[in-house]
């Protein structure tokens, strides 16, 4: 059973780029994203959250990188307490999240915000998983809720 969740996670994540910090001359704004244990602990504890970004809400590829952040208990990933990332300030920036829950990915859903980070500032993106229903929650680094958040339906994933 483990070698088909892992063979499951490297499909679900072998045909996206890594994220880069954004490549060109411009301001920018930091975002750390995490996730509870239990969220991704599930079955056999073979979740996955995979949290992306696109170039709109259209769902194009961003020429940065699409992969910001992965998080699962099975496989190496990054760290459920947080990883930050430098993100272009300015203009909207799509994030979107992709859990895939049970051992053929029998659960899944998809949450995707669009958002205007403002230069210099800190935000915090935390996912969570109740039941059949997963969340997000966009705040400030001051834990105050970011104001012009638009959810884009349907989801982002690739």
């Amino acid at each position: 059973m483990k070698v088909d969740i892992l063979i499951a996670t490297v499909i679900l994540t072998g045909c996206v780029s890594t994220y880069q910090s954004p490549r060109h001359e411009g301001p920018t704004a930091t975002i750390v994203l995490s996730a509870d244990e239990a969220s991704v602990g599930g079955v056999a504890k073979a979740d996955l959250l995979r949290i992306q970004t696109f170039s709109d809400d259209k769902c194009s590829v961003n020429a940065d990188g699409t992969n910001l952040a992965q998080f699962s208990l099975l496989a190496r990933g990054d760290d459920l307490g947080g990883t930050t990332k430098q993100v272009p300030a300015g203009q909207p920036f799509i994030l979107s999240f992709f859990h895939y829950a049970g051992v053929y990915g029998s659960r899944q859903c998809t949450i995707t915000y669009s958002f205007m980070p403002v230069q210099g500032e800190s935000y915090r993106a935390h996912f969570t998983r109740h039941g059949n229903q997963c969340n997000v929650s966009l705040t400030s680094a001051a834990g105050l809720p970011v104001h012009g958040v638009r959810q884009i339906i349907p989801g982002c994933s690739k």
